[in-house]
């Protein structure tokens, strides 16, 4: 069957709902556990204590997308898989060469490790870790933005990388977009933080 002509479902709108549920509710939980309410936020963001400058702005817009911006995109990731994976799609052999789907699994392979990671930090007290730390927040922004710049620059370079006119390899090339953009913003943040 040709996936070029693969329309939108129900299902699949269902699977994006999923995915922004569980950023939005991953954005939550980090909230929760800041203790920050969204009136601190909003104010924070309206009033800033150091005033407007486009220094300041350009700050908080670093901050806001490495704390609040990698967990939101790190849950909707998966659904974005999900998606791709989804029949009918081609064969393996041309599947594997569509950047989308590469742009997908490396961000779901590096959230699912980051989390067995700082879980396994936090179960055997190796490190002094809260969910409101942004260190593995930027660390997990940097990686998966890395690693899907250098998945899509090594597809480049030997030739495999095949782009599909299809919704799902489109909507996993914007998540991979997206994952670029939050890595180097999760590394001018750990700049700036310094």
């Amino acid at each position: 069957m040709n996936d070029e002509r693969r329309p939108l479902t129900i299902a699949d709108a269902l699977v994006l709902i999923a995915g922004v549920a569980a950023g939005l509710g991953l954005v939550g939980s980090i909230l929760r556990a800041s203790h920050l309410t969204p009136e601190q936020l909003w104010n924070n963001m309206v009033r800033p204590k150091a005033g407007w400058s486009v220094w300041n702005a350009f700050g908080m817009t670093v901050e806001l997308s490495a704390i609040l911006g990698v967990p939101f995109v790190a849950a909707w990731t998966p659904a974005c898989l999900v998606l791709q994976v989804l029949r009918p799609r081609p064969g393996w052999r041309r599947f594997r060469r569509r950047p989308g789907f590469v742009a997908c699994l490396i961000p779901t392979v590096v959230a699912t490790l980051m989390l067995a990671v700082v879980q396994s930090c936090i179960s055997f007290s190796i490190v002094e870790m809260h969910t409101s730390d942004a260190k593995w927040q930027v660390l997990g922004g940097m990686l998966a933005g890395s690693g899907v710049l250098w998945g899509w620059i090594i597809m480049g370079l030997c030739g495999v990388c095949r782009p599909s006119r299809t919704w799902t390899d489109r909507l996993g090339r914007m998540t991979g977009a997206l994952w670029i953009a939050l890595g180097a913003l999760s590394t001018a943040y750990m700049f700036l933080a310094i």
